[in-house]
């Protein structure tokens, strides 16, 4: 990830510096003379003609100007002659000839006034090569307290990318910030801060801060600092870098994570050892949106194939929005179903809520007014599912300036189109995707649903604090899912000490799970003596069937008692406490039965939160009885602000809740906090959603990281027979 994320930067970078060598208005200054011997009619005539000719006809313009500094390369002219022969040069994409040209410039007049623009166009074009330590070399000896702020600018620019490390990019990034002036420039260079803060182990966090001394953002890298020794426990290490980053300026944005991180360190120390896992919900009061009042964009797949899940996601931004408190209940689910658009319509499908709170018909958009309820008013638009829709519902719910925020949307590609639109447009985005990415790379969009990361933590802190596993084995699909998921249960259970014993993958297409659970319980390392102790004890066992019951039951005990050369256990041998498949529901039906049939027993299965779903206890609920699984909600929970929310739902939609109702119901009200703290503009809205910490989601309790994406404490069901339960 860190790696992927350094590369797609550079790439930016690079196209970003292409655009500031052909930008040679704002930095190159007519012709003037530098300092030098004073210029001739003769000279003056001859540049004046080469200038002239630079628009009209570049290549005459390109032999007069070599001409002149053939002729005159002494003139007080000559700089500014081989400056617009490397901006020619590069207008031509001769990049080579350039960077010849800059460094002439760069040589021969190195106290002239293009002497250090033309340093750093030729550092750039250096690295853009590949060439950083050529670069580097190069900028070593500019001068910036002789720069423009425009070059200053494009300088500092120039050595954040050639920097050689993480720490000295912000000590870099840190000046640039200093010199920017715009409000949007200066929240992409805090977007860089962000990214370039989260890639930095957290030893080196302390030293980033104390090169950067009392500058923007040394606060901020030490609250990164202190929300890393939090995680690991350590409450006095994080009350130190605190109390440091408290008394240090802090960009506005982000003088609400102060605060969320002071209440976390609170209540740390109140709870020793509850965020190794986030507290349950009882732990936290319930939210408080009471007085919210503002206007808020959702964006949902309301037709197409979609359409099912973003109905559920509506429903929870319309209870957690309240716009049937006073309407009453819904007497048919037939009141919510959305039309396909009218063909040949051009505009963006747009949902409105109508006066009594339920959804008309989406034809051309009118300014016909939604429901609003206690001062909330919804602008629903309809994605279909499609990236351009949903970029161009961002667009257009953005152009309403009472518009504080937009919850959505849903579908990956959807997301993700949505989310450059409103990184681009400067509106908080809180969406209901499953990808960390769509929001880790920006500052205005943020992410609800609970990480795969989280889930495994969960079950592996349960099974070895609850269960007392200490062995352990994974049973994966050999695709990115099921290896994306082995790799974070593995690394969980060796930070929490536990030991992995067995690792064996399967094709995900498989239906027969017998090659591969044999590999897991050791028939694969069997020696001839081995085998043939095996067909000894198969024999016995089939011979047991022959027998009385009583009878039966000792020579089966026996047979299974029997053991290989040298004394050695036979397979099937178990030897780890719980077995993690990373699976869906429907495979676990599968796999469960063949584990049973190979004798693989007496271990705990855990699984994620694919397996949360009715169908898994349809067929041989026997074989997964007992195991513990994750899950992103649970309708069934007895903690007060689930048991009112799947009260009011079931009361006003006549169904129980699922996740995606749960989620964007989380999203809305989150949102809906900011506006009842009286938080109404976008940045004190993005502000508020950064700070968020140990919020009680029915989802979950969450807190927001620095990446906008949240941690969330799931739930942890056991699987009875009739059923689930939780256990957390």
């Amino acid at each position: 990830m860190a790696s992927r994320s350094r590369g797609e930067s550079k790439l930016r970078r690079i196209a970003g510096f292409s655009v500031l060598l052909c930008i040679g208005g704002c930095w190159f200054a007519c012709a003037t003379g530098s300092g030098g011997p004073p210029i001739t009619v003769e000279e003056r005539t001859a540049f004046d003609r080469a200038a002239a000719a630079e628009r009209s006809d570049p290549e005459l313009a390109k032999r007069e100007f070599e001409s002149f500094v053939d002729r005159w390369p002494g003139s007080s002219l000559a700089a500014a002659a081989g400056m617009r022969l490397g901006m020619l040069e590069f207008d031509r994409d001769q990049r080579d000839q350039a960077l010849t040209w800059f460094l002439y410039v760069v040589r021969e007049f190195p106290r002239s006034e293009y002497a250090e623009e033309a340093r750093v166009r030729a550092a750039t074009l250096y690295y853009a090569q590949g060439d950083s330590e050529a670069a580097a070399a190069l900028m070593s000896r500019a001068r910036f307290s002789q720069m423009t702020s425009d070059q200053r600018r494009a300088a500092l620019r120039v050595m954040v990318s050639i920097a050689k490390n993480d720490v000295a990019a912000l000590r870099w990034l840190s000046r640039l910030r200093a010199e920017e002036i715009e409000e949007d420039r200066v929240i992409l260079v805090d977007s860089e801060i962000d990214r370039t803060v989260r890639r930095l182990p957290s030893d080196e966090l302390v030293s980033a801060a104390d090169q950067i001394g009392n500058a923007v953002p040394a606060a901020r890298i030490l609250l990164v600092a202190a929300e890393r020794a939090l995680d690991q426990g350590d409450l006095e290490r994080a009350e130190e870098l605190m109390d440091r980053a408290a008394r240090l300026p802090l960009a506005s944005v982000y003088a609400p994570r102060l605060v969320g991180v002071t209440e976390r360190l609170r209540l740390s120390s109140a709870h020793p050892g509850q965020f190794d896992s986030l507290p349950g919900l009882d732990e936290v009061p319930p939210p408080d949106t009471e007085g919210a009042s503002g206007t808020l964009g959702v964006v949902l797949p309301l037709t197409g194939p979609y359409a099912s899940f973003g109905q559920k996601s509506l429903q929870g931004v319309q209870l957690a929005a309240r716009l049937f408190d006073e309407v009453g209940e819904l007497g048919s689910d037939e009141r919510f179903r959305i039309e396909p658009q009218f063909e040949g319509e051009e505009d963006l499908p747009s949902v409105e809520l109508g006066p009594d709170g339920m959804l008309e018909r989406p034809g051309k958009r009118t300014e016909a007014e939604p429901a609003v309820r206690e001062g909330i008013r919804l602008l629903i638009r309809d994605s279909q599912g499609r990236p351009e829709l949903a970029a161009a519902a961002v667009q257009e719910l953005a152009a309403h300036e009472d518009v504080s925020a937009i919850v959505g949307p849903l579908v990956r590609s959807a997301c993700e189109a949505a989310a450059a639109e409103a990184e681009s447009l400067g509106i908080p985005l809180v969406t209901l995707s499953s990808r960390e990415e769509v929001a880790s790379e920006r500052i205005q969009v943020f992410r609800v649903r609970t990480r795969p990361s989280e889930e495994v933590k969960a079950l592996v802190n349960h099974a070895i604090e609850d269960l007392g596993a200490q062995t352990f084995a994974i049973l994966y699909p050999d695709d990115a899912y099921g290896k994306g998921l082995r790799d974070l249960f593995w690394e969980a259970v060796e930070q929490r000490g536990g030991v992995i014993v067995g690792s064996v993958e399967y094709p995900p297409d498989s239906v027969d799970f017998a090659g591969s659970i044999r590999r897991l319980v050791g028939f694969e390392l069997l020696t001839p003596g081995d085998r043939e102790a095996i067909d000894a004890r198969e024999e016995a066992l089939m011979a047991a069937r022959r027998l009385p019951p009583e009878e039966a039951v000792e020579a089966r005990a026996e047979a299974r008692a029997m053991t290989g050369p040298g004394e050695e256990p036979l397979p099937p041998i178990v030897d780890f406490d719980a077995l993690f498949i990373p699976e869906s529901h429907d495979k676990v039906v599968l796999i469960a039965p063949q584990l049973a049939f190979h004798e693989a027993a007496g271990m705990r299965l855990l699984g994620p939160s694919g397996w949360h779903h009715p169908d898994l206890l349809k067929d041989g609920p026997e074989y997964i009885r007992g195991a513990r699984i994750a899950a992103q909600f649970f309708a069934a929970s007895p903690h007060g602000v689930v048991e009112d929310f799947s009260r009011r739902y079931q009361g006003t939609f006549h169904e129980v809740p699922d996740a995606f109702a749960a989620h964007a119901f989380d999203a809305t009200n989150l949102v809906l906090v900011q506006l009842a703290d009286g938080r109404s503009s976008r940045p004190d809205v993005r502000g508020g959603l950064l700070g968020t910490a140990l919020y009680p989601g029915v989802s979950g309790v969450l807190s927001i990281g620095s990446d906008g994406n949240a941690r969330r404490r799931p739930f942890l069901l056991s699987v009875r027979r009739k059923g689930f339960i939780e256990v957390d």
